[in-house]
């Protein structure tokens, strides 16, 4: 799985504080994606009764994925992040592709994220419409390619959805972190 992501890892700040890189390679999009067709287990998660996505879960469904995807992120991408955010960002609690098709989710509505430091991961670009816009940045996907990976602050700063699907199905892959701890100041 080494020829499975570009090797080098430039950083490119393509709206206020939302980063880019060039990520998985585009043959390793297409072996996640046999991975999720294959199981097909695409339903929403249990515990988001808000959004009726459709989902797979890395950590539960495809675990290998999840820890090679996970320690890629913290070993080569966090670094670069946690100086251009000025912040320590933990290992992703969440990793999950997502699907967008005619017969099911066809958009997502504007919302903030679970999470500290979100990202999101082209796996497909065979669709129309359903591009990931941030509002408030004015900036959208669509002119990512497939592989690339987009990290920025998930809560707080930059509210996002997906436009409405128009043709084909659209699939990515969203990164959540956890919050950091605080440490408790004994008087």
């Amino acid at each position: 799985m080494q020829d499975s992501f570009h090797r080098s890892l430039q950083p490119v700040e393509v709206a206020p504080y939302i980063f880019k890189f060039k990520f998985f390679t585009p043959e390793f999009c297409e072996y996640i994606l046999t991975c999720c067709k294959h199981l097909n287990s695409w339903a929403p998660a249990e515990d988001d009764l808000k959004y009726f996505t459709q989902d797979i879960n890395f950590e539960e469904q495809l675990p290998t994925l999840f820890k090679t995807i996970s320690s890629t992120l913290v070993n080569r991408v966090y670094p670069i992040l946690e100086e251009a955010m000025s912040t320590d960002i933990d290992e992703p609690y969440s990793i999950f592709a997502i699907k967008y098709c005619l017969e099911g989710q066809t958009h997502l509505p504007i919302h903030r994220d679970e999470s500290y430091v979100s990202g999101s991961i082209k796996l497909s670009d065979d669709y129309e419409g359903g591009e990931l816009i941030f509002p408030e940045q004015g900036y959208s996907n669509k002119d990512l390619e497939v592989g690339d990976l987009i990290m920025w602050p998930g809560s707080i700063t930059h509210p996002h959805g997906s436009d409405h699907l128009l043709n084909g199905e659209k699939y990515s892959l969203t990164i959540w972190t956890p919050y950091p701890q605080l440490e408790e100041i004994n008087p």
